[in-house]
């Protein structure tokens, strides 16, 4: 039993034995060491140098920012009824007035007729009340009726003639309840999408369309406080819409006086030159002026590629040694800026 316990233990812990002999090699623990001054040996110099300093470069900025259209309207229903006719579809141009569908009206030309017969009654009302209190003024001016009677005469006519104004009242609402059934475009636009279609019986309130008027596109982007403030209305900046490969200028028309507290930016909205390419959503970039700031720079010719990483010789107490570094923007196709490696003063080697 218990040789067998063994054997059961012994193969795994020589597997395991194993893996770490194999670890171990891959790592190099059996390898001959080689100490980094007999692979870049120190060598003495005394050729020309060129000395780190602060140079002032100017930082170019881009601002992500998004294409939006100024004026942007919902179409809506008034009224109950389903829809008869769809004239638009999305990405059509459409012109203020336009009738954009139509709903079913039946029951409000029946309400209109109704209230066209009815001020046709009071008309016919009024009229003979009319004549009632003509001749009712006329007798009793020859005493030939009593003054009761014609005030009874005129307080019909006056009846009939409120009577006359609310029925014109009712068919004035009558007509302007029939006027909804044809909804028309409020302004200018591309329709952007459609959320009925025929046969829906749409309700008060329910959005039908969505329009958005193509000349007048703006930029919103947000800018971070310490750029935002050196920004003024009527500014004009330089645009990027790289999806459609367009380059152009924008114009400050708007900084929100409220920064966001969580990102620490203002919202800058900008007026973008008509281009029937650009539609809402579209990503953006605005470039912001650029401001000189003082940074290491170094002739590029001094920079040494090494693989994927970049060195440059630094002479140090009269010692050729070997640096490495990184290397940021480039300047005037140059000189290039150095962020990490250098300190100035250090002194580089010009071979």
């Amino acid at each position: 039993m218990t040789v067998s316990v063994n054997k059961k233990w012994l193969m795994p812990l020589i597997a395991i034995a194993g893996l770490l002999v194999m670890i171990a090699a891959m790592a190099g623990l059996f390898n001959h060491k080689i100490t980094p001054e007999v692979l870049l040996p120190k060598t003495e110099f005394s050729g020309d140098t060129y000395s780190v300093t602060f140079q002032p470069v100017a930082e170019p900025e881009n601002v992500p920012a998004t294409i939006i259209a100024q004026q942007n309207t919902l179409v809506s229903s008034r009224i109950l009824a389903p829809i008869s006719d769809l004239k638009v579809r999305a990405g059509q141009i459409v012109r203020q007035g336009e009738i954009l569908m139509t709903l079913d009206d039946n029951e409000l030309q029946t309400q209109v007729a109704q209230a066209q017969a009815q001020l046709a009654v009071v008309n016919t009302q009024l009229t003979q009340a009319h004549l009632q209190l003509t001749r009712a003024m006329k007798l009793q001016a020859e005493g030939l009726i009593a003054v009761n009677d014609l005030d009874e005469a005129r307080t019909a006519f006056d009846q009939l003639s409120a009577s006359k104004t609310r029925a014109e009242q009712g068919l004035a609402q009558a007509k302007v309840m029939l006027s909804y059934s044809q909804i028309v475009s409020p302004i200018d636009g591309k329709v952007v999408d459609r959320m009925a279609e025929p046969g829906d019986v749409v309700s008060p309130g329910q959005v039908l369309l969505s329009i958005y008027n193509p000349a007048s596109m703006q930029i919103e982007a947000s800018v971070r406080e310490q750029k935002a403030v050196q920004l003024d209305i009527g500014q004009t900046l330089d645009v990027e819409v790289a999806s459609i490969g367009l380059m152009t200028t924008a114009t400050i028309a708007e900084i929100v006086p409220v920064a966001d507290s969580s990102a620490r930016s203002f919202l800058v909205k900008l007026d973008i030159s008509q281009d029937r390419r650009l539609m809402p959503g579209m990503y953006s970039k605005v470039k912001l002026p650029a401001q000189r700031e003082q940074q290491l720079v170094i002739p590029s010719s001094l920079v040494i590629p090494y693989g994927q990483l970049e060195m440059v010789q630094v002479v140090n107490n009269g010692l050729l040694e070997r640096r490495y570094i990184r290397t940021g923007q480039s300047v005037d196709n140059q000189h290039v800026v150095v962020i990490s490696g250098l300190a100035v003063g250090d002194l580089i080697a010009r071979q």
